[in-house]
């Protein structure tokens, strides 16, 4: 069973019409929802009127906040067709071991999904806590333990912020910020708006910001359109889109592999 299919049976079913309110901004907030089927579209207030922020499909939580903070409803949800939702307001008698705070906050995200360290370190806490509680966990909780066990969140650098060391990882790297110093991992993704001068060791490195250094990608080194790369590279594939600039050095190895950067998963799982 999904854990979605699994929280449908924790709530009860709303059949709703086109154009019917699931919730107003400013409403109470005490419970969340899910999309069974159908589209809801969750808008917000503008002195233009109604502005659609998002659309929501089979399968997707939303309302969620209303389980973790209790504070008013900060936008509206709407059926953009006819739809069917489940309205989750027991979520704390299906529970054991975690709160219905902590069970939405990691429901919401992916195994591999690529977090701020904040946002790391509360996740893996709670796959701890369901760890610890794994004699007492319910069939929700079981459920969701299984999904997140194994699981390796990449690191983010938040746009605005500036670090300065050594990064090592077995999953993904996404830089927005300055960063000067080493990165070694399976995949960095350096943004727009990224500045780096470092040293850079990866299977797969993707560049759409500036990079001064060095960059050992085993597999394949993109460079996107207006991104800036100066210092040398080592890759067997290297893409330079139209608009790029690249000034340095580059050595392309027949390698038809990824190198032995992948066995860094079970050597440096959940480091950095």
């Amino acid at each position: 069973m999904s854990l979605n299919k699994s929280l449908k049976n924790m709530g009860f079913r709303k059949n709703l019409k086109k154009g019917e309110v699931v919730f107003r901004e400013n409403d109470p907030s005490d419970c969340a929802y899910i999309v069974g089927v159908g589209a809801i579209e969750i808008c917000k207030k503008t002195p233009r009127g109604q502005k659609v922020l998002k659309v929501l499909g089979d399968n997707e939580i939303f309302g969620e906040m209303g389980l973790i903070d209790g504070l008013p409803r900060s936008a509206t949800a709407r059926a953009r067709q006819d739809s069917v939702v489940y309205i989750l307001t027991s979520l704390e008698q299906n529970l054991n071991v975690l709160t219905p705070a902590e069970f939405v906050f990691l429901e919401n995200r992916k195994p591999d999904g690529v977090y701020n360290h904040e946002t790391r370190k509360k996740l893996y806490g709670i796959i701890e806590t369901l760890e610890r509680g794994k004699r007492n966990r319910s069939r929700e909780e079981k459920n969701l333990y299984r999904i997140f066990r194994d699981a390796n969140f990449g690191i983010l650098l938040d746009k605005n912020s500036r670090t300065r060391g050594k990064i090592i990882h077995s999953g993904k790297v996404q830089i927005l910020a300055k960063f000067e110093g080493e990165i070694i991992a399976q995949a960095v993704l350096i943004e727009k708006t990224a500045s780096v001068a470092a040293t850079i060791a990866a299977e797969v490195v993707m560049c759409k910001g500036k990079v001064f250094g060095e960059i050992w990608a085993t597999h394949k080194l993109k460079i996107a359109k207006d991104a800036k790369v100066k210092g040398y590279v080592h890759t067997p594939n290297f893409i330079i889109e139209q608009g790029a600039v690249f000034d340095g050095r580059c050595s392309m190895p027949n390698i038809k592999r990824p190198g032995p950067l992948h066995r860094l998963k079970e050597v440096f799982r959940k480091t950095g």
